[in-house]
């Protein structure tokens, strides 16, 4: 409260402040009225008063006396003003009175407040934090109180320490002396006591060879003592001799090794008692040589390691100083000591040691001979294989020499066939050296046959082998094949040998595996895969080898990939693709000195689709009839596929190994699988079980498990027995789906799978989950939708799979899910990534049509083998270039004043709904004369990219264009759509008056939202004269036509009756006639009265409530009531049928019921027909009296008596106005 009540009084304050400047600024205003400059002039300096005043009051800390000041301030500045006033003004300024008065009183009150508050808090019990820091500020007083009264002396111990004394005590106070470390400054002088540190002991000793030098805590009076131990030298020799027992005895250095060393005993000796004494702690040992030292010979070595080792007799152990970080060396460019410097906190024997090590090498020493044992020289005969480590296996074929004119056919080592040496690096660490050394292993066909070490000597490894060559023929050709072709022993490849000039080399002799055999008349010779043709006797010239043909019932040309080599070299002369056509062919040379060795390689090549999906072209229609127009979309779906090639590498002297696959298809066997979908799923099956058939080398086990609301499974069959299996299932009613069944029961059988076999488990459904399974075994869920538990508990049995290698989850057109609200092919998408240990996981959602090329996708994923060394190539096709474009007929137009929109989707999913894209505010826009003024655009999210997709609209070439960006490729499996408004044509209207439609809608263009299908198969007018998707696929251009919608005309049917003159239509239009229009027959069940307006040209309008129409399917009887004023009622009536679309037939009676004409004509504005009926009157004949008739009289006299009436009452009305 007292808080509050100062800073009230403080605001107060300081608006009395800016109240009493301004009115002090205006007083001085009123007082200066000669002239404007002054008055501003004074004006101005008071306002800068009134804002040092405020600045100076404004401060909630401000003291009293700083209050006071602010106010002498204000007084001065007052005075001054008036000082001013006085020079132009009349009357002398009373500022400083109200200052006293007034504001003075205020501060000394707010004075009061604060002091009373200050008292209040002072008196209030403080926290725990101003208590701790009020008492720690007491104790810094009480601290710096003491200091200030006691004066500390500093006296030296002469040790690097001082003790602290206080001389001036007071009588009965005592100080407690204490000791401390001095503190001291750069030149080593205690800054309390004035002790200067003592210079650091440094003791030295000096030879020939080096000097010794030692740092650190030295023992007092104690002096340096070392003794180099020397061999040469009578006094130490003994001990020298020690040092090397005791190396060779605790250490891995012996007398196999190259080593040497040069040691000291190093000691401290007291002065006085000539006793060894140790440091007081770590001393710094420096040598410093006077020429480099090496006790050993280092030259040709591999590695030389120097180490400091201390013969710690304290622990009896040899230390490694080096190793330990203690000792640090400096060697020249031969590993010569020059310095040397070790800490140690004890003195004994210290040893510098080298060790020079050469790492093992392995030599193969080759033999060249030919295959009669004879020698061949020719190469140098030798390899170094030194550092092939890691157990680096070498193909004897690749060691060998490649000796000109000469085939390599074996090698051996003690007379034993071998083809592969692998070489073993060991790299060893003993705690002085390091060292490598090697290991040879001698292998044929995997089998070892020798084994050689190195060992950790330095020496040189020699594998000495035989390697027999034979002598190579004019020319070879040899075939090889790969894949399961490379096994085929009934094909032959067909080659013909031409020369130089094009023509056959026939009868020409050759040898396959030393079987003679001569070209045919045509230059022809054969061959199977792995066998050579060896010509021995060619002339000297060019050749032409022509592989012409395969000789064979299960493969052709388009199965292979074929390359050609030449000799043993790794890179083709030639290469054929599969699809190749031409000839596949290589040109050589004969010479002596060149023999070419041609080998044709024909690779077997597997050719599938990984995935495959044709385009789709969509147009629809949907008749609006609220607003009377119609939404017309079209959809694009593009074709894509991925093709995948397998180009097997694997020779003719290799193993093909089939590949095993245990494979599990999950079948929904739901009610609503009954008709074309089951059906899709057998044929699809049966497509897929082809495929395996044709694959030699894929062992396949099937089990068919079908699910719906509950589960059950068959035993594992055989490929063949598949599809009977398959084709027998019967869908039943009143099934439900369950996936979690499925699933669980999966997992179960996959127990049963093959040991090494790859687990497959293919799962098929058209609808979303209804169902799960209880812990108990009893079915969960209601039957009808997908609940947050129906789902959880699906996702928890694909995470149970966990004996599944590879997971495919197929949908069949599965929609949106709205219990979960989620898409179908994330539904699947998310069972797909659930299973935990599958390594290939794939979901689509896809149409049930589409379900057998899916399955033979997956056939031929699923069965192909590979090895390493074949060549996978992997092809994706998508649309590219691509431009959609809707002509509009002449039968519709474009809606004025609507809006158009363009549609990307994934599957069920609008690409904005899931995060893939953006359409919103991006409409395209028609103006009110059918034009575009804006184009629809749709931001599609790929990756990083936006890619935006454009729709426009051409009004003057009737078209609607949906656009991608310049070599765009619709890589995803998106579809494109516009849907835009159209209404009929003048055109559409006027023909169906004349000849009715003319056209039949296609199929399937009907909106699926159309309550009322209005198009397929319906009669009615094209939308559009062709729409086209234009686009480049697979290196083709295209030309793809959408089907057509057809629109119908809706009519509305109005009647209107006009009253006019005898001229009819051409007349005058006449006001006021009342009519009557009654329901015709005995018991008229309603009647509407009617009358003209002169305002509306005549027209009759009838006494009907607001939305109020005359019932059709009626027929009326219209009367005349009245007539105009001056024209005779007619006794004309008509009969009015109205037909159920308000179409009126109208027939004219006249007063004694004979039918007339009327006059009628037909107006028709847009799909409004107005039939206009004329009803026509006469004008009134009037028959005046003949003049001197008896008429005349009475008349006059009933005038004249009018007359005279109206005088008297004019009279008398006068006379009572003079009366009153």
């Amino acid at each position: 409260m007292k808080r509050n009540r100062l800073f009230n009084k403080i605001i107060s304050l300081s608006l009395i402040f800016a109240l009493y400047f301004s009115m002090s600024a205006s007083a001085f205003a009123e007082l200066e009225t000669d002239t404007e400059s002054v008055n501003n002039e004074t004006v101005s300096e008071e306002v800068k008063v009134e804002e040092s005043a405020t600045e100076m009051h404004s401060d909630e800390s401000t003291e009293a006396n700083e209050v006071a000041t602010g106010n002498e301030s204000v007084d001065n500045q007052q005075n001054m003003n008036a000082d001013k006033q006085n020079q132009t003004a009349s009357e002398p300024s009373n500022e400083g009175g109200v200052v006293e008065q007034v504001i003075t009183p205020i501060v000394e009150e707010i004075k009061e407040a604060v002091n009373e508050i200050i008292g209040d808090e002072a008196n209030s019990e403080e926290s725990e934090e101003d208590q701790l820091e009020a008492e720690e500020d007491k104790a810094l007083e009480e601290e710096e109180k003491t200091e200030c009264e006691h004066e500390l002396s500093y006296t030296s111990n002469k040790d690097g320490t001082h003790t602290v004394t206080c001389d001036n005590l007071e009588e009965g106070e005592e100080f407690e002396e204490y000791t401390e470390s001095c503190e001291y400054n750069d030149e080593g002088v205690c800054i309390k006591c004035g002790y200067h540190k003592l210079p650091e002991s440094i003791l030295t000793y000096e030879d020939d060879e080096v000097i010794v030098t030692v740092s650190g805590a030295i023992p007092e009076k104690a002096d340096l003592k070392v003794k180099p131990i020397k061999a040469d030298s009578e006094d130490t020799a003994a001990e020298y001799t020690k040092v090397k027992e005791k190396l060779n005895g605790e250490t891995e250095l012996n007398d196999n090794i190259n080593y040497g060393f040069v040691a000291y005993d190093i000691c401290f000796v007291n002065q006085e008692t000539s006793e060894e004494v140790e440091p007081n702690g770590d001393v710094t040992v420096k040598l410093e040589y006077k020429q480099a030292v090496l006790p050993i010979d280092v030259s040709g070595k591999d590695k030389v390691d120097v180490s400091v080792l201390h013969f710690n007799e304290q622990t009896d152990k040899i230390d490694n100083l080096t190793s330990e970080k203690k000792a640090d060396l400096e060697l020249d460019n031969n590993s010569a000591l020059t310095k040397a410097e070790i800490v140690t906190d004890s003195f004994s024997t210290f040893v510098v040691t080298w060790v020079s090590t050469n790492n093992a090498k392995v030599i193969l020493n080759i033999k060249n001979r030919d295959i009669d044992g004879n020698e061949l020289a020719v190469g140098d005969g030798t390899k170094d294989l030194t550092g092939f480590g890691d157990e680096q296996a070498q193909l004897v074929n690749d060691l060998v020499e490649h000796i000109a004119n000469h085939t390599f056919i074996e090698a051996k080592y003690n007379n034993q066939v071998f083809d592969e040496i692998k070489i073993e690096a060991y790299d060893v660490g003993y705690y002085y050296y390091r060292t490598t050394y090697y290991r040879v292993r001698i292998f044929n066909n995997d089998v070892e046959i020798a084994t050689l070490d190195s060992g950790d000597s330095d020496n040189k490894l020699t594998v000495d082998i035989q390697a027999y060559y034979k002598e190579d023929s004019n020319l070879s050709v040899t075939k090889k094949a790969t894949g399961v072709a490379a096994t085929d022993t009934n094909t032959q490849y067909e080659f013909k040998l031409l020369d130089a000039s094009g023509a056959p080399v026939a009868n020409e002799g050759y040898s396959i595996d030393g079987t003679k055999y001569h070209t045919d008349a045509n230059g022809i010779f054969k061959l199977k895969a792995s066998q050579k043709a060896e010509f021995d006797a060619l002339n000297e010239g060019e050749y032409k080898i022509i592989e012409s043909a395969i000789i064979s019932s299960d493969y052709n040309f388009e199965n292979f990939v074929t390359k050609v080599y030449l000799g043993t070299d790794k890179v083709p002369k030639a290469e054929y693709a599969a699809t190749y056509t031409g000839s596949r062919e290589y040109e050589v040379t004969v010479t002596d000195a060149s023999r070419p060795q041609v080998v044709f390689k024909n690779m077997l090549t597997y050719t599938y689709p990984v995935s495959k999906s044709d385009e789709q072209l969509s147009k629809f229609i949907k008749y609006n009839s609220n607003s009377d127009d119609y939404n017309l979309s079209l959809k694009y779906l593009p074709p894509d596929e991925t093709v995948r090639t397998i180009i097997y590498g694997q020779e003719e002297d290799q193993v093909v190994t089939n590949k095993v696959v245990d494979i599990i298809m999950v079948i929904d066997v739901s009610s609503s699988m009954a008709g074309e979908n089951i059906k899709y799923v057998k044929d699809a099956t049966k497509a897929m079980v082809k495929v395996f058939e044709s694959k030699p080398d894929v062992d396949a086990k099937w089990k068919i498990l079908e699910f719906g609301t509950r589960a059950s499974a068959g035993g594992w069959i055989n490929t063949e027995d598949v599809y009977p299996e398959v084709s027998s299932i019967e869908i039943g009613s009143n099934i439900g789906t369950n996936y979690d069944a499925g699933l669980t029961l999966a997992q179960s059988e996959m127990a049963g799978a093959r040991a090494g076999a790859e687990r497959i488990v293919i799962f098929l459904t058209d609808g979303q989950p209804t169902f799960y399974l209880n812990n108990n075994g009893s079915v969960g869920g209601n039957g009808s939708s997908t609940t947050r538990t129906v789902y959880n508990e699906s996702i928890n049995a694909a995470k149970a799979l966990t004996n599944c290698d590879a997971f495919y989850a197929v949908g069949m057109g599965l929609g949106y899910i709205d219990g979960i609200n989620m898409y179908g092919i994330t539904l699947l998408e998310n069972l797909a990534n659930a299973v935990p240990n599958a390594k290939t996981k794939e979901a689509t959602n896809i149409k049930a049509s589409e379900v057998g090329a899916k399955f033979s996708n997956l056939a031929g994923t699923i069965s192909t083998t590979t090895t390493g060394e074949d060549e996978i190539h992997t092809v994706n096709y998508y649309a590219s270039n691509v431009v959609i474009t809707d002509y509009l007929s002449e039968y519709v137009d474009i809606k004025p004043n609507s809006e158009f929109y363009l549609s990307i989707m994934d599957g069920d999913a609008e690409l904005q709904d899931i995060g893939k894209g953006k359409w919103d505010g991006l409409d395209g826009h028609i103006d009110a004369n059918g034009a575009m003024t804006n184009a629809a655009t749709y931001e599609v999210y790929d990756g990083d990219e936006t890619i935006i997709v454009t729709a426009t609209y051409d009004s003057a070439e009737r078209k609607m264009v949906i656009s991608f960006p310049d070599g765009y490729e619709l890589d995803k499996r998106y579809s494109y759509g516009v849907t835009f408004k159209v209404v009929p044509s003048d055109l559409a209207y006027d023909t169906y008056l004349e000849s009715g439609y003319n056209a039949i809608g296609d199929e399937g263009t009907d909106n699926v939202t159309a309550q009322t299908p209005t198009s397929s198969g319906k009669e009615g007018f094209r939308s559009n004269t062709k729409a086209t998707a234009d686009y480049t696929y697979k290196s083709n251009h295209y030309e793809k036509l959408f089907p057509h919608p057809v629109i119908q005309v809706y009519y509305k049917n109005v009647w209107e009756i006009y009253k006019t003159d005898g001229d009819g239509k051409a007349g005058v239009r006449l006001d006021g006639a009342q009519f009557l229009l009654k329901e015709a027959g005995d018991n008229p069940q309603s009647a509407y009265l009617g009358v003209s307006k002169g305002e509306e040209e005549g027209k009759i309008t009838w006494d009907l409530k607001e939305d109020e129409a005359v019932p059709v399917e009626k027929t009326y009887m219209l009367t005349e009531v009245s007539a105009p004023t001056g024209y005779a009622k007619s006794g004309e009536y008509w009969e009015i049928a109205l037909d159920a679309d308000n179409k009126p037939t109208v027939t004219a009676y006249t007063p004694q019921g004979e039918t007339t004409e009327c006059e009628s004509e037909v107006v028709r504005n847009k799909n409004v027909i107005t039939y206009k009926f004329y009803y026509k009157n006469l004008l009134q004949a009037i028959e005046l009296p003949n003049t001197g008739g008896t008429g005349t009289d009475n008349t006059n006299a009933i005038g004249f008596t009018f007359i005279m009436l109206s005088t008297y009452l004019f009279y008398k009305n006068k006379k009572k106005q003079k009366m009153a």
